[in-house]
């Protein structure tokens, strides 16, 4: 049986643990923040840093992108005015330009007004955690082993190095890397362990976290630090104000990066591609099958056709377009590269460039000088256009093919071939019908300007009506209702001059006269 005295010392040990339990529990004034809290607190400025540098990189990625789709869009619609005979190419690669300009608006509509405030808000949270953590960086002993520090190590609270800038990032900002991870995740990680101070041992010096009722004679209520984030008690030290999962949602600078981080994320990721620009770039968009499946959607697009009405096979009408061979190479690409215009530059002056040496600028005038001369060349031929656009089905007539004397612009005509043993001057330029087949320009006009070889009007079935395209390079008859200009039952499918690789062979035909 246990003596009245031997109970009565047991109950006052079990009272003196309890005691010095509880004070060890509430903490102590002046305790230092853990090494490895602090630079769990450095991940979050970090990180924060990097999303601003993040935002800046995919702004400048969109407006670049932007810059290149309309010199792309430029470009290409210089080479559809300026050579009929790549007309459909060059239309083509503009209306994918176009295309990536429209993706790279939506890429810009991303940032909303609180996907950007959010980023602010990550920056501006950053400088108040740089700003805390200097402080006490500053409040602590520079000799190791001291155990006077305001961050210390996590085991016995003795000094230990702290590089602000190596850990929280640099204080130039632009400096920090532009990775910065998902912000509102990093959040829980790198204010978890607030409370969770170092080690005590005779190493309760931090004046920061001075008990302020003592220091200050009267200060009952609790200093807040980071908005709240950190709770210094007038007896208990450092402490968390409240768990992170509350404050996360609470803390005035924690709060909105935490609901609207997702937007941000969502915006840094684009969509937008960046058009050709360069000889090499049009290349390797052009070399394979791979990769002119870009170009599927905009050919869709130029050529507005129905399903039905879609080549069976898009990649070998592509090649078609852009005259592609076996080894990959596209004759437009060189087209394009031996293009040289007289640019406007001021006062009337203009300076010779090549195509891809035109900025955007010079492609701007380039385009409005070619539209002008087409302009005027039209109003020149009025009499003649009003007469093809009657008879869509038929080529010009050996009078209009005698109007072009000059042989290189004879030559470059997608059915003109100029003839030098031609005696007459006035009669060297003639209809070339292979010329006109390859072009993929429908070849149903003779020389002389007679009748047409080929009478689509005259088939009454659909069958004996595409019967015609057979064996020919380029489709001469479509079952289809009429087009723009077609008076003839405009609204009723019948046998008609034309199918889907030729709707546009009358626009492309007339501007390739006034070009």
């Amino acid at each position: 049986m246990t003596k009245p005295c031997g109970t009565r010392m047991l109950l006052q040990a079990l009272v003196l643990a309890a005691i010095v339990c509880t004070k060890l529990a509430q903490g102590a004034a002046k305790t230092p923040l853990k090494h490895s809290v602090a630079t769990q607190f450095c991940s979050f400025s970090k990180a924060a840093k990097q999303a601003a540098n993040k935002l800046a990189q995919t702004l400048g990625a969109v407006k670049t992108s932007l810059n290149q789709n309309r010199k792309a869009h430029l470009q290409n619609l210089l080479v559809a005015v300026k050579r009929p005979t790549d007309e459909m190419a060059g239309l083509i690669l503009a209306q994918y330009a176009n295309t990536q300009t429209a993706k790279c608006l939506s890429d810009l509509d991303k940032w909303t007004a609180s996907a950007t405030q959010t980023v602010g808000q990550a920056v501006y949270a950053s400088g108040r955690v740089d700003g805390f953590l200097e402080v006490l960086v500053g409040h602590r002993s520079d000799r190791p082993g001291d155990n006077k520090n305001c961050i210390a190590k996590d085991n016995d609270g003795s000094t230990q190095e702290f590089d602000l800038e190596a850990l929280c990032g640099p204080a130039e900002t632009a400096l920090a890397g532009t990775t910065p991870g998902d912000l509102k995740t990093i959040i829980t990680a790198a204010f978890a362990n607030i409370g969770n101070s170092a080690t005590t041992g005779g190493n309760n010096h931090c004046v920061i976290f001075e008990n302020l009722n003592t220091a200050y004679t009267s200060k009952a209520a609790a200093t807040d630090f980071l908005a709240g984030l950190i709770k210094v008690s007038p007896s208990a030290g450092l402490t968390a104000a409240t768990a992170i999962g509350t404050q996360r949602t609470t803390n005035k600078i924690l709060k909105d990066i935490d609901a609207n981080w997702p937007k941000v994320l969502e915006a840094y990721s684009t969509e937008a591609e960046t058009s050709p620009t360069t000889e090499k770039q049009y290349k390797d968009l052009l070399k394979d099958e791979i990769s002119r499946q870009k170009l599927h959607a905009a050919a869709q697009t130029v050529n507005n056709c129905k399903e039905a009405d879609k080549p069976e096979n898009m990649d070998a009408y592509l090649k078609q377009v852009f005259k592609i061979d076996a080894n990959g190479n596209s004759a437009y690409v060189k087209t394009m590269k031996e293009i040289s215009m007289d640019v406007p530059t001021k006062d009337g002056e203009t300076q010779k460039k090549d195509l891809f040496d035109m900025s955007e600028t010079d492609l701007e005038a380039a385009l409005a000088a070619e539209l002008r001369q087409l302009s005027s060349e039209t109003a020149k031929l009025t009499i003649e256009v009003k007469q093809l656009r009657q008879n869509q089905g038929k080529q010009a007539t050996e009078d209009t093919f005698n109007k072009i004397k000059d042989e290189t612009a004879c030559n470059n005509k997608p059915f003109c071939t100029y003839n030098t043993t031609e005696t007459d001057e006035n009669k060297k330029c003639k209809f070339n019908e292979t010329k006109a087949s390859k072009s993929g320009v429908p070849v149903t006009q003779a020389q002389s300007g007679g009748s047409t070889t080929v009478n689509c009007a005259s088939h009454t079935e659909k069958s004996k009506c595409e019967e015609e395209n057979k064996g020919k390079s380029s489709p001469v008859c479509g079952w289809r209702k009429g087009k723009e200009g077609e008076t003839d039952e405009p609204d009723k499918e019948k046998c008609r001059n034309g199918s889907f690789l030729t709707n546009k062979q009358f626009p492309l035909m007339v501007s390739a006269f006034v070009s």
